[in-house]
């Protein structure tokens, strides 16, 4: 058994250039693939960096495919959730149309927003990319 790679920035913005290179790659190569590119968007604060150097780059078409891992319970415009931070960030100045953003229902209460999302899911393919 091979040991994961692991790799040292110089600090976190080196850190975040990598990480939207590796985005934007992983996106080509699906789009090249399979002519869409399903990405997962990690919540809290951490991500943001990384989805504001996704705005900055113009990353995103109309083959890109936007999912969350996770989100709050909580309104769908409250500050906190995942889904307003990620627009916010990135999502309202990419080329994704709307319809490709699927935003957790979490105002709908935890089992709803999980019963909606799960049909949603049914007719995706694998991730390409789940950000953690």
């Amino acid at each position: 058994m091979s040991l994961p790679e692991r790799r040292v920035f110089a600090d976190t913005d080196a850190l975040v250039q990598a990480l939207a290179d590796a985005v934007c790659a992983e996106a080509a190569s699906a789009i090249a693939a399979r002519g869409a590119f399903h990405l997962v968007l990690a919540g809290g604060t951490t991500p943001r960096a990384l989805y504001a150097e996704l705005a900055r780059r113009g990353a995103g078409d109309a083959r890109w495919h936007i999912w969350y891992g996770d989100e709050r319970c909580l309104p769908a415009d409250h500050p906190e959730r995942n889904s307003v931070m990620a627009e916010q960030a990135w999502l309202a100045a990419a080329h994704i149309p709307p319809q490709n953003r699927r935003p957790i229902p979490a105002e709908r209460g935890a089992a709803a927003a999980a019963a909606a999302y799960a049909a949603w899911l049914e007719d995706v393919p694998d991730f390409d990319v789940v950000l953690l």
